[in-house]
């Protein structure tokens, strides 16, 4: 029953508008919504449901910008447990095929976005990003959330690659799983997303290494962290370095250094506390490097 549910909505989602060519995310701010049957759709994307008994996927006014974003709840399709549940899984679809994912051109370091998040029983979101080169599976990340958040909270899913190729396919998945990871999710467990994007592609010397004249700022690892992240950066002959954080107010929160380093690869560490030693809120934060007139900025995201 439930693949037959996949494969209608799927091959109605795909009679809709075409994406976009290239990077672009398909209907990334869920702006675009087409109706097939009595059902509305978002363009470019594709869920399971039972029409007009459980549709898991709708459009909600409660938007982080623009005038829509996109409601998943887990709902009972009315038929006998243990199949009764339905689970909003949400799979990008490009229209005019019968396959899932979207054009890509670049090695895409994090994938992004903001969400809302109410589970049930310790219910998880999970989000999924998947890079193909010629069909391969070339690159993924993941990201499992728990915690509730009743506000727009970000999240970010770092991408890591398998080989030095470059992708040509993504597919995106966004789905709600039990406290087991599987299909023991509880009906009423729902998520709001809105204002997806990529963020950093890599650069072709951050693909092989080639840092001998580089000055590069890589993406802290882990990330998203809970107690304390590593901050790699390169530099291509001894200068001064001023690394500090910032939350996403601006507001400066700590300098990790301002001193003078010797060319090569360096790592620093933060432990996610403010120039008063007090733990930070989770969120948002930024880091920044500044050596004379060259500065980069990367974002992490604290989860406490």
């Amino acid at each position: 029953m439930k693949m037959n549910i996949v494969k209608s909505v799927i091959c109605a989602v795909l009679m809709l508008c075409p994406i976009m060519s290239g990077a672009q995310i398909p209907n990334a701010n869920f702006e675009k919504w087409s109706h097939v049957s009595s059902m509305l759709i978002p363009d470019g994307w594709a869920f399971m449901a039972v029409e007009g008994v459980a549709v898991t996927v709708t459009q909600t006014t409660n938007s982080r910008s623009g005038s829509y974003a996109i409601h998943g709840e887990v709902m009972d399709n009315g038929t006998l447990p243990p199949f009764s549940l339905i689970s909003p899984t949400l799979v990008s679809v490009p229209a005019g095929s019968a396959d899932t994912g979207f054009p890509v051109s670049e090695r895409y370091a994090m994938f992004s976005g903001y969400y809302q998040f109410v589970p049930v029983e310790n219910d998880k979101m999970v989000i999924s990003v998947n890079m193909y080169h010629d069909t391969t599976a070339i690159g993924i990340g993941k990201l499992s959330i728990e915690s509730i958040a009743s506000t727009y909270t970000p999240f970010s899913v770092n991408i890591s690659y398998l080989t030095e190729e470059t992708p040509d396919i993504c597919m995106i998945s966004i789905n709600i799983v039990g406290p087991s990871g599987s299909n023991d999710y509880h009906e009423g467990s729902y998520y709001i997303i809105d204002d997806l994007s990529f963020d950093s592609p890599l650069l072709v010397y951050e693909r092989y290494g080639e840092y001998s004249n580089q000055f590069v700022l890589n993406q802290n690892y882990p990330n998203p962290f809970s107690t304390d992240t590593e901050i790699h950066f390169q530099i291509p002959r001894p200068m001064n370095v001023n690394i500090k954080i910032f939350n996403i107010l601006g507001q400066e929160i700590y300098e990790l250094a301002d001193r003078n380093f010797e060319s090569g690869k360096h790592t620093l560490m933060w432990n996610g506390r403010d120039y008063n030693g007090n733990k930070v809120a989770k969120g948002l934060y930024f880091y920044r490097l500044q050596s004379g007139d060259m500065s980069q900025a990367k974002k992490m995201y604290l989860t406490r």
